[in-house]
């Protein structure tokens, strides 16, 4: 029953999620994520872990490549990135979505290197949008 309500929150939470293994490669995702992105989650997982979304930019629309992107670290690092704002730009998409990202490493016991990390992802083009 608990694994049931975890799935529903999952699925319907309107932030997307996404997981990513220890050699960056995606593992599961929601559909929010998959709506945020503008990708779906069976391109996602088909990806190579090092081949660019789309354009990634920063706040102040410098190009971010793969390995400085906020999951990226936090697998190198093991340390947790919060509230890091990117612009992705998809082929899927004609204006870029501006995304405030979180990356949270995750261990097993005795290990001090992740196994693997979730990204939560908060659509805030809007807020962005806004004077």
């Amino acid at each position: 029953q608990t694994e049931a309500k975890c799935r529903v929150l999952f699925e319907t939470m309107p932030q997307g999620v996404v997981f990513l293994n220890r050699a960056g490669q995606v593992i599961e995702a929601n559909s929010a994520a998959e709506r945020i992105l503008g990708i779906t989650i069976e391109l996602l997982q088909q990806r190579s872990p090092l081949a660019p979304l789309g354009q990634v930019a920063s706040e102040n629309e410098t190009d971010i490549p793969v390995q400085e992107q906020p999951a990226m670290i936090a697998l190198k690092t093991g340390q947790e990135v919060h509230g890091v704002v990117i612009g992705i730009q998809t082929p899927q998409k004609t204006a870029p979505t501006w995304i405030r990202v979180n990356a949270i490493p995750q261990f097993l016991p005795g290990e001090t290197k992740p196994y693997q990390v979730y990204m939560t992802l908060d659509d805030i083009t809007a807020e962005k949008s806004q004077p």
